[in-house]
């Protein structure tokens, strides 16, 4: 008798026991799910955080190689246009230069006819 009450006692305290045994494994494995839906989480947002980064960082640099196409678009463009004009330029001395010689040939030639005749 005294060893089927020693014997009820055991069973009761390795019931308690494999409860709580039972108990810390639930918690065990709630953990681990837990613990495995936080690190996809958590790789999911530092994927966007990435993604946004990278992003923002194509843009700033898409938008600051358009600011200097479009400043070193327009400098060139104003060089372009002074040196058209400064050749328009030149032309225009030269043209009149040339005339200025032409008329003076001309008048050269209306002399030198003009002379021929009365000197014969």
């Amino acid at each position: 008798m005294d060893f089927q009450h020693f014997t009820e006692k055991l069973h009761v305290k390795t019931h308690e026991l494999k409860a709580q045994l039972i108990e810390v494994e639930v918690k065990a494995e709630a953990c681990a799910a837990t613990q495995k839906n936080h690190y996809a989480n958590l790789r999911g947002t530092t994927q966007q955080i990435t993604n946004s980064i990278v992003n923002s960082a194509i843009a700033s640099l898409k938008q600051s190689i358009e600011d200097i196409m479009s400043t070193k678009l327009a400098a060139f463009e104003w060089t372009l246009n002074q040196v058209v004009d400064d050749v328009i330029q030149d032309v225009y001395v030269s043209t009149d230069d040339g005339h200025k010689a032409m008329q003076k040939a001309h008048e050269v030639m209306l002399l030198v006819v003009e002379e021929q005749p009365q000197e014969k």
